[in-house]
């Protein structure tokens, strides 16, 4: 009977020894605590694929839009005597304004930004990544940290990448192009995370308090202390979790998470400010455009671009401007003249291809640059030799005009008051003696080289009396009809080549 008595004594002090309700807040961490934290851990693994994607679409969409820019100065190089080169050269700049445009944001902000945000957030992910796994260890016997529900604190496992069913790997992912959900981190903080605790451990805390997570308790009793408490409670998770003394411990309020900066939450608010709050630029804000044309200030200043205008005139209104060149200001105004350019055929034999190619199917920028390369430089060459038969063609119309003004001069000092006539004494022949000197019409008045210039039939100087020589062509050009001597097919012809080499002067100028 003794010995009866004494086993069961044992029993009962066995019983009172087991982690009841006098050890509050030893117990485990609660489902609804930390399945939003496993979520928030997934999340944030994203951020660095979410960023990879939305950089590599920038970037795609720079490179379209130069690569577009290239085909349009390709095509106007290559019909420069056609009718839309001066709007093809204005979209030419339009298009590479906004490729250059992407490439500069991402250079002067976005790119630090998006570093910004996946190094926070990557940060908090460890800390809390580290936090979780050293609960989730905690088990068998009556050990246990992470447990189900309120009224059953069985610890839940880990099968492949999930505890108790929850997805938490705990882990970074490879980097790979991803999209960001934003559910558990956004504009207004961590809407999911349980906030909060309560004394008697019920809000964090199963009642049913069999399984013990010492972690979670700095008493001597209950948790982490030896032979007395801790001088000071412990913050796990970085900073989230507090561990109690006598009672559950607490969570941080979702609120401080975002706005208190503290050494213990300092990672929460940064992966707020730098992640959750950042939106960044996409690459639809470079890739495509559906305002009215003349609501684009790249466009405007681009078809701007392609004007001459001079100190103290005044400019054209947008939308006038804009009309004269593409028929209206609505955004498919555009459509016709890059489907014009992607319609042109490249032919083949240039920058290496094997057959006839539309300009459209070519998307490879090296390859573009190539063919541009090629249309400039033949462009140079049309322009060199057409300059060189405008030279030639100038200089026979202006001595053959001078010739027949000195030969007219019958009076020795009119002759030789002349630039460019010369008296020759020894003559016989009275309309012989006033003759055309090539070498004194190139002698200099005032410093100035000499220009002639006609008017009615008359050669004047007018050169002499303009001491900038820019001044002085402009003027000359003013008063003297292109070409007055020679047959008439001769004077189209020339005119021709002027206005052929003008105008590769001023598409080259353009697209270069």
């Amino acid at each position: 009977m003794t010995a009866l008595r004494t086993a069961a004594v044992c029993v009962i002090v066995l019983l009172s020894m087991r982690p009841g309700s006098d050890g509050a807040g030893q117990a485990g961490l609660l489902k609804t605590v930390w399945q939003p934290v496993c979520g928030l851990s997934e999340e944030l693994d994203v951020v660095g694929g979410n960023s990879l994607r939305i950089i590599d679409d920038i970037l795609s969409a720079a490179t379209n839009q130069t690569n577009t820019a290239i085909r349009l100065r390709i095509y106007a190089l290559k019909n420069i005597e056609e009718k839309p080169v001066k709007e093809i050269s204005a979209l030419a700049s339009y298009y590479a304004a906004r490729g250059h445009a992407a490439i500069m944001d991402m250079q002067a902000t976005e790119l630090a930004k998006h570093i910004a945000a996946v190094r926070s957030a990557t940060y908090l992910k460890g800390r809390i990544d580290e936090g979780i796994n050293m609960l989730e260890q905690v088990k068998g016997g009556q050990n246990g940290c992470l447990v189900a529900t309120a009224a059953d604190d069985t610890t839940e496992v880990r099968t492949g990448t999930r505890i108790g069913g929850v997805e938490c790997k705990l882990k970074l992912s490879e980097l790979s192009k991803t999209t960001w959900s934003k559910a558990n981190i956004d504009e207004t903080g961590y809407p999911n995370l349980k906030e909060g605790g309560t004394t008697s451990g019920t809000a964090v805390q199963p009642t049913d308090s069999n399984n013990v997570c010492r972690l979670l308790h700095h008493s001597s009793a209950h948790g982490l202390g030896n032979s007395a408490n801790l001088d000071t409670a412990v913050k796990s998770l970085a900073g989230y979790i507090t561990t109690g003394a006598t009672a559950a411990p607490t969570l941080a309020a979702r609120a401080s998470l975002t706005t208190t900066k503290t050494s213990a939450t300092g990672a929460w608010v940064d992966a707020y400010e730098r992640a959750g709050k950042y939106r960044p630029k996409l690459n639809t804000e470079y890739s495509s455009d559906t305002s009215p044309l003349d609501k684009r200030p790249d466009l405007v200043k681009a078809v701007r671009s392609t004007e001459t205008k001079l100190e103290g005139e005044g400019e054209e209104p947008a939308a006038k401007l804009v009309t004269a060149y593409f028929g209206g200001t609505e955004p498919n105004k555009l459509d016709a003249f890059l489907k014009l350019v992607e319609q042109d055929k490249i032919p083949k034999g240039i920058a290496g291809l094997q057959k006839d190619t539309f300009i459209g199917q070519i998307t490879n920028t090296e390859q573009l640059n190539q063919i541009l390369s090629y249309y400039v430089y033949h462009a140079s060459l049309n322009y060199n030799a057409l300059q060189k038969k405008l030279d030639e063609a100038t200089k026979k119309k202006d001595t053959k005009a001078a010739e027949d003004t000195c030969n007219k001069i019958k009076d020795e000092t009119a002759c030789s008051n002349k630039p460019f006539c010369t008296y020759n004494t020894t003559e016989t022949d009275e309309n012989k003696k006033c003759k055309f000197d090539e070498t004194k019409a190139k002698s200099k008045v005032n410093g100035v080289p000499v220009t002639q210039t006609q008017d009615g039939g008359a050669i004047t100087v007018n050169c002499g009396q303009h001491a900038d020589k820019t001044k002085c062509e402009e003027k000359t050009r003013e008063k003297q009809p292109l070409f007055v001597y020679g047959e008439k097919a001769k004077r189209v012809n020339l005119i021709k080549i002027k206005k052929c080499a003008e105008m590769v002067v001023s598409s080259i100028k353009n697209l270069l």
